[in-house]
């Protein structure tokens, strides 16, 4: 199954379908998990790639290519976390995509129309009341 066929992907069409325009874009994909590093297993290290950063590529390319069509520009900005940047047990994978993701938007915006601003997110750990 391809990622970029999933339903979510087809809200920036709509948007641009029901308003005319697109004026944001916020990638903010993340799953945890894994383990230990020398424990975690290459299925579950796919899956947290697959969501941290494949699916935040593929959300910000489309994204791209929707404001360079309309020609109006626009804004892109990539939730990533302070993780990317720090060693943290237990966290290989999701440290590893959060690094790549601030590395592609940094790429992203050299490439894009001066029309298209980018931003990059890097919060520290979210304490949500499912968590506790």
């Amino acid at each position: 199954r391809r990622m970029e066929d999933d339903v979510g992907f087809g809200v920036l069409d709509d948007t641009i379908d029901r308003h005319g325009r697109l004026d944001v874009v916020i990638s903010n994909a993340g799953i945890t998990g894994g383990g230990a590093f020398l424990d975690l297993t290459e299925e579950r290290w796919q899956a947290v790639i697959d969501t941290n950063l494949r699916g935040v590529f593929l959300c910000t390319q489309l994204a791209g290519r929707r404001f360079v069509a309309l020609g109006t520009g626009g804004a892109m900005i990539n939730v990533t976390s302070i993780m990317g940047a720090r060693a943290n047990p237990n966290t290989a994978a999701y440290c590893a995509a959060k690094a790549a993701n601030s590395c592609l938007l940094a790429r992203v915006k050299n490439t894009l129309p001066g029309k298209v601003s980018t931003a990059t997110f890097k919060p520290r750990r979210v304490q949500l009341p499912a968590m506790a």
